[in-house]
């Protein structure tokens, strides 16, 4: 079970207008006023898009079954979960305006405001992968034992079963929880209070 959680991959083509001029910003817009509660204090479109961050995971599984005789009659068999493989790989893209020179003030202010998200990201997909590695053993053992030996009818369909099973807890993990918390951790970083303040910095830059 492992995770790969390169450095971000930048995006520095776009200009501020392509930026700030499309349908994903104005519903980025209105969904940060809407979950902050800011719509009757500012509206959208006098909001400004300096950049953004954004996530995506690859989720690759596999599982390895093994099936042994319960009785010498070869009536009753038992399943095991020998081996999980998961192997992930969450990338954080971080665009910043064109118009932004390199190295410059704004550049650099936007690009410290982003870098925290990929941040944020990375050290949550490490938590929960660690916390699967963990719970997910106790999680196979119960229900190894909760269906100890079947029916040779019924093998296929348990090995079925196991495998769902196994698939489901790792969504709920990766896909309800660490999604929930990717959530949360970035939402402390986009809070009024950062905004209101980087709004001066940036009119301060020079460049």
């Amino acid at each position: 079970m492992q995770a790969e959680l390169p450095e971000p991959l930048y995006e520095l083509k776009i200009s501020s207008l392509e930026i700030n001029d499309t349908r994903e910003s104005a519903k980025m817009k209105e969904s940060w006023l809407k979950k902050n509660g800011m719509q009757k204090v500012w509206n959208s479109s006098e909001m400004e898009t300096l950049g953004y961050a954004e996530g995506a995971a690859g989720l690759v599984s596999g599982y390895k079954l093994d099936v042994k005789k319960y009785d010498k009659y070869g009536v009753y068999y038992c399943v095991y979960v020998e081996e999980v493989e998961l192997s992930m790989m969450f990338r954080t893209k971080i665009v910043i305006p064109s118009d932004f020179k390199r190295g410059g003030c704004r550049f650099n202010m936007v690009h410290e405001h982003e870098y925290r998200h990929y941040m944020a990201n990375r050290d949550t997909v490490d938590q929960f992968i660690k916390r699967l590695q963990h719970d997910l053993p106790v999680m196979i053992s119960t229900m190894e034992n909760a269906q100890p030996y079947v029916e040779g009818k019924d093998v296929q369909q348990t090995v079925d079963n196991f495998k769902a099973s196994i698939a489901d807890a790792i969504e709920v993990y990766i896909m309800q929880g660490m999604a929930d918390e990717l959530a949360r951790k970035n939402a402390l970083i986009d809070t009024p209070e950062e905004y209101a303040s980087s709004g001066p910095k940036m009119a301060a830059c020079a460049n």
